[in-house]
């Protein structure tokens, strides 16, 4: 019994039989070592009774102590650590971004109006849109659905699922992003240990580390230019640059506002404007990596019996998807590491694999991916034949 409860070396919760073998020794001190504890007598069932609850009252004890401990801790109490350093688990969210429709002038796109992804993902629009004399109108719009299917890239919106006459055509000119599952217990714990260990300060590493944990952000790099004059990227004098995957424009240019040191300007194709706490509009830069599309052609594909050609192949194309699309940005494709890829796909005997930046000319050569560029492929550009 020394050791139970809080002692050096953290908690201890006694079980049921060493609580069990604590009454009985106490029994057996106070009315003699012939006192009968058996199961069939009066005592021995009120003991054990005594047991069984007082184990439940320990196991309430060790809860309460783990859950003092991000390591540990579940449920609310998780969420209440991550308050103490000002983070709250995420919650499930839906993909936002904006419509473009064309058809006749004047004709109204009312709020409410559906239209689909190639994915079959549907969208709705928040608010009404006339169209234009240019025959054309864009609207904000959101994912009907939370969770990450709601993520669309540019130019996949392209049904319009709610018809109305004079409504042509629809598509998005920029990707749909922010659509998540509700933070998991693990994915929380990781970023409270990032946000714990961040740096402190207005470096760049303060910075990158204060964009990445933006929701949605899966790569960033920050570029700065300490000198007088511009630099060979381009950069102008004593500003910093962005390059970010990921993740909503505001809520990307509000981490650069909170790390950025005065006086130093924001640099990049994108912006957001932000209000400072002095309620004075702040327009805060940054750029999104340019995308290389890559091509994967699988030949003369062999399978082990008991595999269908279907099932690896989606398997395979399953493998290279999220092989490239961890790459980040500047994360050049090596033709060895996509051999890995399908290596690993079980029920995959034999094949030949080429690659290509244009779906035209396949080679076996790595494809060079610059540091304001990212990697892409989806499901059409794996083929096999």
């Amino acid at each position: 019994m020394d050791d139970w409860g809080i002692s050096a070396a953290g908690f201890r919760r006694p079980g049921y039989t060493e609580l069990l073998d604590a009454y009985e020794q106490q029994a057996k001190a106070k009315f003699g070592n012939d006192i009968n504890l058996s199961v069939r007598s009066i005592l021995g069932l009120m003991l054990r009774i005594y047991a069984w609850f007082s184990s439940l009252m320990w196991q309430l004890a060790e809860d309460v102590y783990n859950a003092g401990y991000v390591d540990t801790a579940t449920g609310i109490s998780l969420a209440r650590i991550g308050a103490i350093i000002g983070i709250r688990p995420y919650i499930a969210a839906k993909a936002t971004g904006e419509l473009t429709f064309t058809g006749e002038a004047g004709a109204i796109i009312p709020a409410g109006m559906i239209a689909a992804a190639t994915n079959r993902a549907q969208f709705v629009t928040l608010s009404e849109a006339k169209i234009g004399n240019d025959g054309t109108a864009t609207v904000s719009a959101r994912a009907y659905d939370v969770g990450p299917d709601g993520n669309a890239a540019a130019a996949t919106i392209t049904t319009i699922v709610t018809p109305i006459a004079d409504i042509d055509t629809v598509t998005n000119a920029a990707a749909f992003e922010g659509g998540r599952n509700r933070e998991t217990e693990a994915e929380f714990r990781a970023r409270y240990y990032r946000s714990v260990k961040r740096v402190s300060g207005a470096n760049t590493d303060a910075i990158r580390e204060e964009i990445l944990t933006v929701p949605g952000v899966q790569h960033a790099i920050v570029y700065e230019n300490c000198t007088d004059s511009a630099n060979t990227a381009g950069l102008p004098a004593h500003s910093i640059e962005a390059v970010v995957l990921g993740g909503q424009d505001m809520a990307i240019a509000w981490a650069i506002w909170a790390r950025k040191a005065a006086g130093i300007q924001t640099y990049g194709s994108s912006n957001a404007t932000v209000i400072d706490a002095s309620g004075n509009n702040q327009t805060v830069n940054f750029s999104r990596p340019n995308q290389v599309a890559i091509y994967v052609r699988i030949a003369d594909l062999q399978i082990k019996p008991g595999y269908t050609a279907a099932d690896v192949q989606n398997r395979i194309k399953a493998a290279l998807i999220s092989y490239i699309g961890a790459l980040g940005v500047g994360g050049g494709v090596y033709y060895t590491r996509l051999i890995e890829q399908v290596n690993k796909v079980e029920g995959v005997t034999d094949y030949r694999l080429t690659v290509s930046n244009n779906g035209t000319a396949y080679g076996i050569a790595n494809i060079g991916v610059s540091s304001r560029q990212t990697a892409y492929i989806d499901g059409d550009k794996v083929v096999f034949s």
